[in-house]
């Protein structure tokens, strides 16, 4: 989002598009289709003659001299994590790559004129890195949040002095950072939705801002002047503030604030105080904090592990999705560990992982032909892995899909990912062994029932299009929903999915019908469905999350069963034997003829 003129703003979404709107008329004057990902930031030069836009995968320099923008220069990120691009007083480009740090380019030219030191290039992975960059006008100042700490560092241009900042905990990371004209204050937009404005000179905060309505705010745009202020909140809603009137009048100024330096060697963070700040519940009681004490012996996992289960219940992981709509950004990963209560059974992993690759993984690069290298063979390792565990996997077509999201967003081992797949598998697809190879109808059935007694119009047009909920719902559900939703809303789906019974997730299924139904009431045809099907659907996802637990109140629990620790459970899941019988035998006789490195002639005929 970014202020082109005192009237109008620039707003990017996640289609990749970019909309024009008068804040007065809040009518749209233009739409400019720039990304096909999401896009996180916009930045305009000094002179106005050139726009930078940042995405998920690339970054591109736009002329804007003309009425109509033309594309100017990409620079594309090859699986490498990315912030927003800026524009410095001086038109200097500032870059950030997890794979190469922050530089500086000139915009004639793009000749790089200087690298920053950023110490969580080394330190930890591209995810818990730089999160934003901004510059003051007079160019003196670099500032760049930093996630991993949850702080932002401060270098000085002209010495190359850098200086560690560290937030108050309740704040979380810095999500961006907005310099006011001819000043040194700049306003941090927290990932708890404050917004502090920090002089960066005397090292205090001197305002804070906090949404009325507890939505929070999630990016701030400072029109040319800074007369005003716009804030897109974690409803999506935008609100406009007029900035000398919040400085004069605001209620909420707060006494000036001492801000922490930290030394850079000691950026590390505090297990203990991060696990019990994130976490805690805004409606608990305060408490004196006990000490925990850790074996020194122990990993840092299992450290992690260990301060979760004592400092975390499910109640009250209940209580922060029913609060934020979602789990803490640093620690998600490590609550799923927690709420699947997975083994590690290392030695289970390694030998799975060890045999020959699965023959029904062979020809996966026709059918999955990612660019990620490193990506595609942990999906090749993973779908092994369950082929081996259990036969019936190496006939499910959609186990791809669904196995994807997990390892492309998750952090940690492979193991972890291994784990989390198959916990899925065992309670939320336990029924797609038993029905295979035909769909579950038993659960789907539930899914139609469910959309039919909340939404008979739905219903009924489906039956007038000679649709079937049922089928519908299949296409959804065997792929966990990774062909409709983007990488956030399908982030925040699993945090509910992982915290609730099973049988919540047939819920979800009958009220994300319901939350796209304008979508599907405006299909005709059986392949406008299947496009829709297959295609990212722009829908509130909290606002789908709540009707789901509405719709599932009442129903009755299905258990959930944890992995057991030690050997993998093989006669956990029941199939029809007979089914897989011929196909199990030709990939026993395919497997000893790789072993002899013998090529049947019979399989390259088929």
């Amino acid at each position: 989002m970014q202020f082109i003129s005192e009237d109008r703003l620039l707003i990017g979404n996640e289609r990749g598009s970019m909309l024009c709107v008068n804040i007065f008329s809040k009518k749209t004057e233009f739409e400019l289709k720039a990304h096909r990902k999401n896009i996180l930031g916009i930045s305009l030069d000094p002179t106005h003659q050139l726009a930078v836009t940042t995405s998920t995968d690339c970054v591109i320099v736009w002329n804007t001299a003309s009425s109509t923008w033309v594309r100017q220069k990409s620079l594309v990120a090859m699986g490498a994590g990315i912030c927003p691009a800026v524009f410095t007083e001086a038109g200097i480009l500032l870059t950030y790559f997890s794979d190469e740090g922050i530089k500086g380019w000139k915009t004639k030219t793009y000749d790089e004129i200087f690298e920053l030191s950023d110490s969580s290039r080394t330190k930890t992975s591209s995810k818990d890195g730089i999160t934003c960059l901004a510059t003051s006008d007079d160019g003196l100042i670099v500032v760049a949040g930093e996630a991993r700490l949850g702080g932002f560092h401060v270098w000085d241009s002209t010495t190359g002095r850098k200086q560690t900042f560290e937030l108050p905990p309740q704040c979380g990371e810095v999500v961006q950072i907005e310099f006011l004209p001819r000043s040194h204050l700049g306003g941090i937009v927290c990932r708890n939705g404050d917004i502090l404005f920090v002089d960066l000179t005397s090292q205090t905060v001197e305002l804070t801002i906090a949404d009325a309505k507890d939505m929070g705010i999630a990016s701030i745009t400072l029109s040319p002047r800074s007369k005003y202020m716009a804030g897109i909140a974690h409803d999506g809603s935008i609100r406009i503030f007029d900035l000398q009137a919040v400085f004069k009048y605001t209620q909420r100024r707060l006494e000036r604030m001492k801000m922490k330096v930290i030394h850079p060697d000691l950026v590390k963070p505090k297990l203990e105080e991060k696990l019990h700040s994130n976490l805690r519940s805004k409606t608990a009681k305060k408490a004196k904090p006990k000490l925990i004490k850790l074996d020194p012996d122990m990993s840092f996992t299992e450290a992690a592990e260990s301060l979760l289960q004592t400092l975390v219940s499910t109640r009250r992981i209940q209580s922060i999705l029913k609060e934020t709509g979602e789990l803490p950004k640093k620690y998600r990963f490590l609550i799923w560990r927690y709420q699947l209560k997975l083994p590690s059974n290392v030695e289970s992993y390694k030998t799975l992982a060890s045999r020959a690759p699965h023959p029904s993984v062979q020809n996966l690069r026709q059918e999955y032909p990612l660019r990620d290298k490193k990506l595609f063979q942990k999906l090749q390792v993973v779908l092994s892995c369950l082929a081996h565990w259990s036969p019936v996997c190496a006939r499910f077509s959609y186990l791809p899909s669904l196995v994807f999201p997990f390892l492309h967003l998750m952090d940690g081992r492979d193991l972890d990912k291994f784990e989390v797949v198959l916990s899925f598998l065992l309670n939320w697809g336990g029924s797609w062994f038993r029905y295979f190879p035909n769909p579950p109808l038993e659960v789907l059935s539930r899914v139609s029932r469910l959309v039919e007694d909340q939404d008979p119009v739905l219903a009924r047009h489906f039956s007038v299009q000679g649709w079937r909920i049922e089928e519908a719902a299949w296409l959804l559900m065997k792929t966990a929903f990774t062909t409709v939703l983007t990488d956030v809303a399908w982030l925040q789906l699993f945090d509910h999915v992982f915290s609730t019974d099973p049988g919540w997730y047939e819920a979800f299924t009958a009220a994300f019908f319901i939350g796209v139904r304008s979508n599907l009431l405006a299909l005709e045809t059986t392949d406008e469905l299947d496009i829709c099907l297959s295609n990212e659907i722009h829908r509130n996802i909290s606002k789908i999350i709540h009707k789901a637990y509405r719709m599932h109140q009442g129903r009755t629990s299905q258990e959930f069963t944890a992995i057991p620790k030690g050997a993998y459970p093989q006669r956990a899941v029941r199939y029809p034997d007979l089914e897989v019988d011929s196909q199990l035998k030709e990939y026993a006789r395919i497997e000893a003829a790789m072993r002899a490195r013998v090529v049947p002639i019979e399989f390259e005929k088929r």
